[in-house]
């Protein structure tokens, strides 16, 4: 018998291996992978635990899941293969806490984008972009609604 945890450990540490396969097989392809933080944290946290804080069935002594572990292995050994090819597969991945990525992960990525948040300029035109001022009417109803915004008070 083949308990649900042990058979979702195995599926998700084959995770990695399946998407570079298909993308392979798909290829010219990009594999997005977003939040790479909840993926590729530092070995040895989890969720923001520190070392030796975490726990629970199938952890490990840095409290990391043995699944999350293995699932990480598999993912820097596609990437590795990536490099090693002639595959046109392009990986492209995003993350809120680039500071929290595993050391591993960041040597394999060859460039890094800083994408910062709009100064206060920038979230001003975005607020008068899509929040127009003007009166605006409804067609379903016919009733005109006016909007009377201070655009550099909102967008501080």
């Amino acid at each position: 018998m083949i308990y649900p945890i042990v058979l979702a450990t195995i599926i998700r540490a084959s995770f990695p291996k399946v998407l570079f396969e298909l993308a392979r097989f798909h290829a010219p392809s990009t594999i997005f992978l977003d939040e790479l933080d909840s993926l590729m944290s530092q070995r040895g946290s989890v969720g923001g635990i520190a070392p030796g804080g975490g726990g629970g069935y199938g952890a490990t002594g840095g409290g990391e899941h043995e699944g999350s572990r293995r699932m990480k292995t598999e993912l820097l050994m596609q990437m590795d293969g990536l490099t090693k090819s002639d595959d046109l597969v392009f990986l492209l991945a995003a993350s809120n806490l680039p500071w929290e990525l595993d050391h591993a992960m960041l040597r394999r990525l060859e460039k890094r984008i800083l994408v910062d948040l709009p100064n206060t300029e920038a979230r001003q035109r975005m607020f008068e972009t899509f929040l127009p001022s003007s009166s605006a009417s409804t067609p379903s109803t016919g009733l005109q609604l006016k909007c009377n915004i201070d655009y550099e008070l909102v967008s501080k």
